[in-house]
C-alpha cells in the first residue's frame, strides 16, 4: 500500500517454484541447520520473515497446500507399496504409495531390530519411503518392521489421536485389494497382514465405504452365489479381490 507495507493476502499462488534455501542432515532432534529447505520432500508451513520489504514487524506464516493431481485407486505398479504404521501400542496400519511424502522416518538398528527411533528435519515431518530409507542408510541405520517407536517431541511422534505425526513408513510390503458387495459397489481395503495391527478405519473390511462403479461388459461382477472369481475369495456376503 502507500505506506510501503505489504497486505497479506490469504491465499498466494506461486506462478514458479522458488529456489531452496540450505541442506542439513535429520536428526532425532530436528535438523542440524537452522536452514534446511534443500533437505526435505515437501513443507507444512512455509514463514515470510519480518523484513523492512514488506514492511513487517512479525513473521506471516502460509500452510502449504499440495497442487491438485489425481491419485489412482488402485495402484498398478508392481512393488510399489509399503505400510505405515500408526505409533503407540494400538496403532492401526495402512498402504502408502513409496513415491509420495505420507509418513515419518523410523530407523532401526540392524535386521531383525524391531525398536525404532524418528528422525527428521521438522516437526511433524513427511517424507516418501525412499527418502526415509536414504536418512536411516546415511545414519548407518534402516527401515524396519519396528514394533517399539518411543514418542518423540522434535518430530512430532507422541502417542494419541490428532497429537503429531502418527504414521511411520516400515518395510513391509502390503497389498491394495477390492472388496465388492452384493449389488456389485465397490470399497478398497488395504491388507497390512504382514503388521501386528489392524488396517486403519476407512480402509478395512469392517469399516470399509462403498462406492457404485460401471463393470464392463454386460454388467456381470463377482458374487458370492457364483464362487466370486478366479482372482478373488469369498469374505461373508462379500468378494474379495486383487
Amino acid at each position: 500500500n502507500g505506506n510501503n507495507k505489504c497486505r497479506f493476502q490469504s491465499i498466494v499462488i506461486l506462478d514458479e517454484n522458488l529456489e531452496c534455501d540450505g541442506s542439513c542432515l535429520p536428526t532425532p532432534m530436528g535438523g542440524d541447520q537452522k536452514t534446511c529447505e534443500c533437505s526435505i520432500d515437501e513443507p507444512r508451513v512455509v514463514r515470510l520473515d519480518p523484513s523492512s520489504e514488506t514492511g513487517s514487524k512479525n513473521p506471516v506464516y502460509y500452510e502449504y497446500v499440495r497442487p491438485s493431481c489425481v491419485s489412482m485407486a488402485f495402484e498398478s505398479k508392481k512393488d510399489s507399496l509399503s505400510v505405515v504404521k500408526e505409533i503407540g501400542a494400538s496403532g492401526s496400519a495402512m498402504c502408502a504409495e513409496k513415491e509420495l511424502p505420507v509418513g515419518g522416518t523410523a530407523c532401526c538398528n540392524g535386521e531383525g531390530s524391531s525398536s525404532a527411533e524418528s528422525v527428521c528435519v521438522f516437526l511433524s515431518e513427511r517424507v516418501s519411503f525412499y527418502t526415509a530409507k536414504e536418512r536411516c542408510e546415511a545414519i548407518g541405520k534402516r527401515i524396519c518392521n519396528w514394533s517399539s517407536l518411543p514418542a518423540n517431541a522434535r518430530c512430532g511422534t507422541k502417542p494419541g489421536k490428532w497429537e503429531g505425526l502418527q504414521f511411520q513408513w516400515t518395510n513391509s510390503p502390503c497389498r491394495v485389494q477390492a472388496s465388492v458387495n452384493s449389488d456389485g459397489d465397490v470399497a478398497v481395503i488395504h491388507d497390512v497382514s504382514t503388521q501386528n495391527a489392524l488396517a486403519m478405519g476407512r480402509v478395512s473390511e469392517a469399516g470399509a465405504t462403498y462406492f457404485r462403479v460401471e463393470w464392463d461388459g454386460n454388467g456381470d461382477y463377482p458374487k458370492t452365489s457364483d464362487g466370486c472369481s478366479d482372482a478373488c475369495t469369498i469374505s461373508g456376503s462379500k468378494c474379495i479381490c486383487d
